[in-house]
């Protein structure tokens, strides 16, 4: 063998030999670093940020989790107020990994360590970087508030724009108010300036600090700011004779939310005898041509009733067509056409919403009545054109539940009779990605963190995502947040996603399977149904109570979990026993048996009880005139329970079809 193979062969081997040994460090180091990084969230959580500190730095650079224990440290280095160690870590980080997920937040605690550590030139570079170069809104808007903390004595001018800028962005911001406080110390205010400063507390509800402000600008611009506080601090005197004045001279000077947040405060000066001050206002707003007559009148509406609400609806669709408002006074003159079998009137007034407000909220709902209005005519096929096109278009929503049982035949069929089994076992959501900006490489770091019980990670960074926020929040365990969270988001979107995406297993999670699954078969009850209530009574918030007192998973009042467990041969629960999910559902499941078992076994009547009570579903059963169910629904006189048993078989309705996809 000559030389040269002898040397090829000895370095090969000698390569093998150092990868093995790096192979077998790195498993060392993938064994050793999650103990130390498990560890160092046990002593976060516990608020021992030294002891965390410590442990985190046990993470070795070669580990995937180095850039997280990097970040850490600078949260530790925070929280214990060493900003010196704060600002040494963020850099490194900074330096190590400046394209990490973690790098925007490094970069803004970066800034907010040089303000603590009174590195005040480091600290504006680095706010005015993030603010010219920053791909965080949040952390954009709120460089403005410490640029003008750091210009506030050397510049105040330059601060003043700082501290706009910041209020303007996020008026309801968390320095918002702060900001303002800090443009209320300084000198030579302009009237604009006190106007906004006053604005900004009205906003935060603190009216005292407001009205020294609001009384050094012009009344034309904070009428309405200005009654308010004369309203809040008791003085109904003045704050009628401002909103006069406001009304007639300078409505166009306020926005809409502000106009009808005066007109409901004057209707409220009356106490019961609201619509005399509704008709005053009328009066005025007619004489001199003011805004908000649209509003003056659909409250007039609502407490008048009879034609003299009919007329009052027809003059906001007809002399106010742009108002937001015109839809809903439209929607009620076709319900009256519809409920008194003027069907072509019904449907001339149909057409017209549809075309006119495309956009509507309403739109599911009159395009559900459409269908029944042309049922009503014999037309079949134009029905199911209606059912169609709230399939299509509304798929998650109250009214494609009834449309797709009436698309099918079963004209007063709401799907509880057929009794279904929930899932064995409640359903792992995976993260959703397609809703972040991560990559594949920041996802599987982000499940190892949360293996890890970091569980924190996401609050510590700016996902700028409900549905992302929800996840974090479900993988914390905290089901109402996270169940809050996706319903915002899915709301929100235009075009809804196919069922089968996880986004609506956040949105409509199965929470106590086991318990609804158990309970609802002994009492013979519909699972999915008694699902649907706990979600929409707590949001499976077992600790949830009421302002009535009702607690729990499924809001039961003590007196009525008393009565029914008494009536069943249960013992009487205490309080604090209705706080355990299990046994919740225990009392809840006999309480709907009974309500059921009171109302002849109808689920529509006694998911409406479990919100209005009994009582008054047997009064209103008397006097609603209708023909089935949907027209009682739509005529029960509470706004509440309307809503509720929309909302209740809304909720029904997707998770027959999230887990039934």
């Amino acid at each position: 063998m000559s030389n040269l193979k002898k040397i090829i062969i000895a370095v090969a081997i000698f390569l093998i030999v150092c990868v093995g040994l790096a192979l077998k460090y790195n498993d060392l180091v993938s064994l050793n670093n999650p103990k130390y990084y498990k560890q160092a969230v046990v002593f976060f959580a516990k608020q021992d940020y030294q002891n965390a500190y410590y442990n985190f730095g046990k993470v070795k650079k070669i580990s995937p989790l180095y850039v997280a224990a990097l970040f850490k440290q600078g949260v530790c280095a925070e929280k214990l107020g060493d900003y010196d160690t704060a600002i040494k870590k963020y850099n490194l980080l900074l330096e190590k990994s400046p394209k990490s997920f973690f790098a925007p937040r490094a970069r803004y605690s970066l800034a907010k360590a040089y303000f603590q550590h009174k590195d005040y030139d480091d600290a504006e570079r680095l706010f005015k970087q993030i603010k010219n170069q920053g791909v965080v809104e949040d952390y954009i808007i709120a460089s403005n508030y410490y640029l003008g903390l750091l210009n506030k004595k050397t510049n105040p001018e330059v601060a003043k724009k700082y501290f706009f800028e910041y209020i303007k962005l996020s008026p309801k911001g968390t320095f918002s108010v702060a900001s303002s406080d800090e443009l209320g110390s300084m000198p030579n205010l302009t009237e604009f300036e006190n106007r906004l400063i006053g604005s900004i507390n009205i906003e935060d509800k603190n009216y005292v600090k407001a009205k020294p402000f609001l009384e050094k600008s012009k009344l034309g611009y904070v009428w309405a700011d200005l009654a308010t506080c004369y309203w809040a601090e008791g003085d109904y005197k003045k704050a009628k004779i401002i909103i006069e004045q406001g009304l007639k001279f300078y409505s166009k000077n306020v926005d809409k939310g502000d106009l009808r947040r005066i007109i409901d405060i004057y209707s409220s000066i009356y106490s019961n005898e609201a619509k005399t001050g509704l008709f005053k206002l009328s009066k005025i707003i007619d004489e001199s041509d003011a805004q908000g007559e649209d509003y003056v009148y659909y409250k007039l509406a609502k407490i008048l009733g009879g034609k003299e609400s009919l007329n009052l609806y027809s003059k906001i669709a007809y002399k106010y067509p742009n108002s937001d408002l015109a839809d809903v006074a439209l929607w009620n003159l076709f319900w009256n056409e519809y409920q008194h079998k003027n069907y072509k009137k019904a449907k001339q007034l149909g057409s017209e919403h549809l075309k006119r407000y495309p956009e509507s909220d309403l739109n599911a709902r009159m395009l559900f009545w459409m269908g029944k209005v042309a049922l009503k005519q014999k037309k079949s096929a134009e029905a199911n054109g209606y059912w169609n096109k709230i399939l299509s278009r509304y798929p998650d929503d109250y009214y494609a539940f009834r449309a797709d049982a009436l698309a099918k035949g079963d004209v007063n069929e709401w799907g509880t009779k057929k009794y279904h089994k929930l899932l064995d076992r409640e359903v792992n959501v995976e993260f959703p990605i397609n809703y972040s900006e991560l990559d594949i490489k920041d996802l599987k770091l982000i499940n190892t963190l949360l293996e890890l019980g970091d569980y924190e990670v996401w609050s510590e960074l700016n996902f700028n995502n409900k549905f992302v926020e929800s996840w974090f929040e479900y993988k914390r365990g905290n089901k109402s947040k996270s169940v809050l969270l996706a319903r915002e988001a899915l709301i929100s979107m235009d075009v809804k996603p196919p069922f089968n995406d996880d986004i609506y297993k956040l949105a409509y999670p199965l929470y106590y399977v086991a318990d609804v699954n158990k309970n609802a078969t002994s009492t013979a009850l519909d699972p999915y149904l008694i699902m649907s209530l706990i979600r929409e009574e707590s949001y499976f918030n077992s600790t949830a109570k009421s302002k009535t007192g009702a607690v729990g998973l499924m809001q039961l009042m003590p007196s009525t979990a008393s009565y029914v467990a008494t009536k069943y041969g249960y013992l009487r629960p205490s309080v604090s026993t209705l706080l355990i999910p299990e046994k919740n559902i225990i009392y809840g499941c006999l309480y709907f048996k009974y309500i059921k078992n009171a109302l002849r076994g109808n689920d529509v009547l006694s998911v409406i009880a479990y919100n209005g009570g009994p009582n008054a579903v047997n009064q209103w059963s008397k006097n609603i005139k209708y023909t089935d169910y949907d027209e009682f629904v739509e005529n029960i006189p509470y706004s509440e329970t309307r809503n509720y048993i929309k909302k209740v078989y809304r909720t029904y309705w997707n998770y027959l079809n999230v887990y039934n996809y």
